[in-house]
């Protein structure tokens, strides 16, 4: 279909929901969300659409950046890319789960 020759990760998610087998929107959200990597998915796009706002949002000098102190923009934003490199991580291994049709041979 034609949403499928986009790349990325929001047009992908965008056309699983559409992708749902009713014509009810709440059932199709339904269907997408009860598979624990959809959720995942969407959690990582969030927490890496924050890491960017917040990394544009930074304004500090080298000091602050090494103030243990006092947690800045800056923590935050390291913090929201770890969290968001992990949740992709987890999503890459899932590629590489057994299945039934593909199979480990």
């Amino acid at each position: 279909q034609w949403y499928h020759a986009e790349y990325g990760t929001i047009p992908i998610e965008i056309s699983q929901v559409i992708d749902g087998n009713t014509k009810s929107v709440i059932k199709k959200f339904r269907i997408y969300f009860k598979q624990m990597y959809n959720v995942m998915d969407l959690l990582a796009i969030v927490v890496f659409t924050s890491a960017f706002i917040l990394k544009a949002s930074v304004k500090c000098n080298d000091f602050e950046r090494y103030d243990l102190s006092r947690f800045s923009n800056y923590h935050y934003y390291r913090l929201f890319s770890s969290f968001c490199f992990i949740l992709y991580g987890i999503r890459f291994i899932q590629m590489f789960e057994m299945n039934a049709k593909i199979g480990p041979f």
